[in-house]
C-alpha cells in the first residue's frame, strides 16, 4: 500500500469535510441539510444519485430528506436497518448504502447510487464514508442545537411581547373613561396575549347576569363546548366580574393554559380592577403617583449601573461624568479592568429616555459584563453584543457607542464607533484626531454588522475625550447649540488641566452656554490622559 497517496487521500477528504461542515452549519432547516449533505456526497463519491431518508424516533415510519430517485424508497424498505452505524452493500442501481442513529433515537438512512465512472466503491472509499457519516451526525447535532436556541430564543421574544404588550396594555386601560371601554379592551388583550381562541367577560350586579363577548359575534351557546378554560374574578362596587378564555391555539391544535397564562390573566384583571377603582377615586392622580414611584425605582436601578469610582490605572488620569436629562436616562459610561490587563473604556447612548431606555441600557449593561472577558477580538464582541441588543430591543430603540481598548504599558488604543459621536485624541501639536472608525448602530439589524476597529496610541502627555451627544447639542435660550467646534476647541485648549479638572470645567461651559436653558438630552464623558 503507498501510504503517501493514502495520506494524500485521506487529507483531502478531511479538507473536504471541513469545508463540508462549515457549509452544512449553516444550513437552518432539514431540507437544507439534507441536500447540501448530498451534494457533498455526490462531490466526493463521484455519484449523481444520492438519497437520504430520515426518523425522528426508531418507531416513525422513514420520511424523504432528500431524494433524487423515487426508486431509492423501495430499496430502504429491503434493508434490516440497524440501531448503530452499518454500511450496506448491494447490487442493482444501489450499490451501496448505510445507516447512521444521530441523536437519541433519531436515524439516517443514505443510498449511493452508481458512480459516474461505472467503477465501483473501493475500500478505501468506503472507510472515508465513515468519516462523512461522523460528519453528518455532528452537523445534525449542531442543526438541532441551532433549533433548541432558535427556540429558546423565540420563547424569550415571546415573553417579552407578551410582558411589553401587558404594560401597554395597562396603560391604555388606565386611560380609557367608560367602564365598557375598560372591560372590552382588557378581554381583548387576554385572548391576544394568551392565544385564546375566544373569551367573555362575565359580570354580575344585584343577580343579574350579563356579558361581553371577544371576537364580536359569539354568544353563549358557542361556549358550551370547549377544550380548556381559564378564569380570574374580581369584585368591585356590589359587582362581581369573572373574565374567562377558552381553548389556547397553537400551530399543533389546541393545546392546554400555561401558568403564564394564568399570571397574564391575572395580571390584565387587576389591572381592569384598578383603572375601573380610578375612575371613581381620580384616575389621574393614582396614575401619576404610581408612575413616579415606577420612575423613582427605574432611576435607582439605573444608577446602579454607573460607576461610582473609576479604577486606578497606574501612569494615567481619568475621570466621568453622567447628567441625565429626566428622572430616567438612556446614556451610559464605564472603565472595566479585563483580565488580560487592559482596560475597556466604554460610552452609549440609547436612543430617547424613560423606563423604555433604561430597561435597554441594563440589557447592554449585563451583556457588555458577560461578553468582554470571553476570548473575542474587539470586532467579534461589538458584533455579538449587537445581537443580543438587537434581541432584546424593541424595533424603535438602538444604540450607538463607542468602546476602546487600552493597554495601559504601551498606550495602545484599539477603538470602534458603533455609529457614535467621534472621540477626540490629542496630538503633540496641540490639536486633535477625530475617531471614526467602526460601524452602524447597535440594534439595528440581527447578523453580523460590517465593523471596523482602528489602533491609536495615547503618548505621554496625550489625552482622549469619549463623549454622547448631549454636549454637541446643548442648545441656548435662543436655539444655538454648544456645536463641535466649542467643543474641540474646549479640548485643544485645556490639556493642562487633570481629567477631573477638565470634566467639571467641561460642564461648566456647556452651562455657561447654554445659561439656564433646560437640558434637552444626557450628557455623559469619559476622559482619560497619560501623566507626562
Amino acid at each position: 500500500m503507498d501510504y503517501s497517496t493514502l495520506t494524500g487521500r485521506l487529507s483531502i477528504h478531511l479538507d473536504s469535510i471541513q469545508e463540508g461542515f462549515e457549509e452544512l452549519y449553516k444550513q437552518h432547516s432539514m431540507p437544507e441539510l439534507a441536500k447540501q449533505f448530498a451534494h457533498l456526497l455526490s462531490g466526493n463519491f463521484m455519484t449523481a444519485d444520492v438519497n437520504l431518508f430520515f426518523r425522528e424516533h426508531d418507531q416513525d415510519e422513514w420520511h424523504d430528506a432528500y431524494v433524487k430517485n423515487s426508486q431509492a424508497f423501495a430499496l430502504l424498505q429491503q434493508l434490516s436497518i440497524k440501531d448503530t452505524f452499518f454500511i450496506y452493500e448491494n447490487k442493482g442501481d444501489y450499490p451501496l448504502a448505510f445507516s447512521l442513529p444521530v441523536a437519541e433515537s433519531a436515524q439516517f438512512v443514505v443510498l449511493l447510487g452508481r458512480k459516474l465512472n461505472k467503477t465501483s466503491y473501493s475500500d478505501f472509499e468506503k472507510l472515508s464514508l465513515q468519516m462523512f457519516a461522523q460528519l453528518l451526525a455532528n452537523a445534525y447535532q449542531a442543526y438541532c442545537m441551532q433549533k433548541k436556541e432558535k427556540d429558546l430564543i423565540f420563547s424569550l421574544n415571546h415573553r417579552i411581547v407578551q410582558l411589553n404588550s401587558l404594560v401597554d396594555a395597562g396603560i391604555k386601560i388606565t386611560r380609557l373613561k367608560r367602564d365598557g371601554a375598560i372591560l372590552s379592551h382588557g378581554l381583548e388583550q387576554a385572548v391576544a396575549m394568551t392565544n385564546a381562541a375566544r373569551g367573555r367577560v362575565k359580570i354580575i350586579k344585584r343577580n343579574r347576569t350579563r356579558y361581553l363577548y371577544f371576537p364580536k359575534g359569539f354568544v353563549s351557546r358557542d361556549f358550551k363546548n370547549y377544550t380548556s378554560i381559564l378564569s380570574t374574578t374580581f369584585t368591585f362596587r356590589r359587582t362581581s366580574y369573572t373574565f374567562e378564555i377558552f381553548d389556547k391555539e397553537s400551530r399543533h391544535g389546541t393545546i392546554d393554559f400555561e401558568m403564564t397564562d394564568e399570571l397574564l390573566l391575572e395580571s390584565l384583571s387587576r389591572q381592569v380592577h384598578v383603572a375601573l377603582e380610578n375612575r371613581e377615586l381620580g384616575r389621574q392622580a393614582v396614575e401619576k403617583l404610581r408612575m413616579e414611584q415606577e420612575v423613582a425605582v427605574a432611576r435607582e436601578v439605573q444608577q446602579t449601573l454607573l460607576p461610582k469610582q473609576l479604577p486606578a490605572i497606574e501612569n494615567y488620569n481619568i475621570a466621568g461624568i453622567n447628567i441625565p436629562s429626566t428622572e430616567i436616562g438612556g446614556d451610559y459610561y464605564d472603565c472595566l479592568p479585563l483580565d488580560d490587563g487592559r482596560y475597556a473604556l466604554v460610552v452609549a447612548d440609547v436612543t430617547g429616555h424613560g423606563i423604555p431606555a433604561s430597561l435597554l441600557v441594563n440589557s447592554f449593561h449585563a451583556s457588555l459584563y458577560s461578553l468582554l472577558n470571553s476570548n473575542f477580538t474587539l470586532r467579534e464582541f461589538v458584533q455579538k453584543l449587537n445581537k443580543v441588543i438587537y434581541t432584546a430591543s424593541p424595533a424603535n430603540k438602538f444604540i450607538t457607542a463607542f468602546f476602546a481598548l487600552l493597554e495601559p504599558a504601551t498606550g495602545k488604543i484599539e477603538y470602534i464607533s458603533a455609529g457614535h459621536n467621534p472621540a477626540f485624541i490629542s496630538t503633540r501639536e496641540k490639536s486633535c484626531v477625530k475617531l471614526n472608525a467602526g460601524g452602524i448602530i447597535l440594534g439595528m439589524l440581527g447578523f453580523d454588522i460590517p465593523m471596523e476597529s482602528e489602533t491609536v496610541f495615547l503618548e505621554s502627555g496625550q489625552r482622549i475625550l469619549i463623549y454622547t451627544d448631549g454636549i454637541p447639542e446643548a442648545d441656548n435660550r435662543q436655539g444655538t447649540m454648544y456645536g463641535d467646534d466649542t467643543l474641540t476647541d474646549f479640548f485643544k485648549e485645556h490639556g493642562e488641566l487633570g481629567a477631573q479638572e477638565f470634566i467639571n470645567g467641561l460642564i461648566d461651559d456647556v452651562k455657561r452656554f447654554t445659561h439656564g436653558a433646560p437640558q434637552s438630552d444626557d450628557i455623559t464623558a469619559l476622559y482619560l490622559c497619560r501623566e507626562k
